[in-house]
């Protein structure tokens, strides 16, 4: 428990692996997976350093009626958004999408729509603004 390297490392250097580094699995309640951080790092960070891989750095996929992600803020005094995203490639920094019956995207009913307007960073897009209800 230095402060020059991981407690723990785990390298594959063959290119034409398709196994993960690191596996948890439980049959239990508990997280298969877990970490903490206590000092003032990040929690957990995933980076793909490969220009040419087109696969995302974070994916979350459930078979269970729970939610594929969830992100809380519990600290009152934090003034931050619970995510942020950005992006300088030409692609959207959000898109949400769903294939069932409802809506891909919902906002608290605290808020409503004010007005639609056209976005002119995009041409032809709509969009909306959207305010704190009164």
């Amino acid at each position: 428990m230095g402060t020059g390297d991981a407690d723990g490392a785990f390298r594959i250097s063959n290119s034409s692996n398709t196994y993960s580094a690191l596996f948890g699995e439980t049959n239990g309640s508990g997280p298969a997976i877990f970490g903490s951080q206590v000092g003032l790092g990040c929690g957990g960070q995933f980076q793909i350093q490969n220009p040419a891989n087109a696969e995302a750095a974070l994916r979350a996929y459930t078979d269970g009626t729970g939610r594929a992600g969830f992100f809380t803020i519990n600290n009152p005094g934090n003034s931050s958004p619970a995510m942020f995203t950005t992006t300088n490639g030409s692609g959207p920094a959000i898109v949400a999408e769903n294939t069932g019956a409802t809506d891909g995207f919902r906002l608290p009913p605290r808020l409503v729509a004010w007005k639609r307007m056209s976005l002119d960073l995009n041409p032809g897009v709509d969009g909306y603004l959207f305010l704190p209800r009164k």
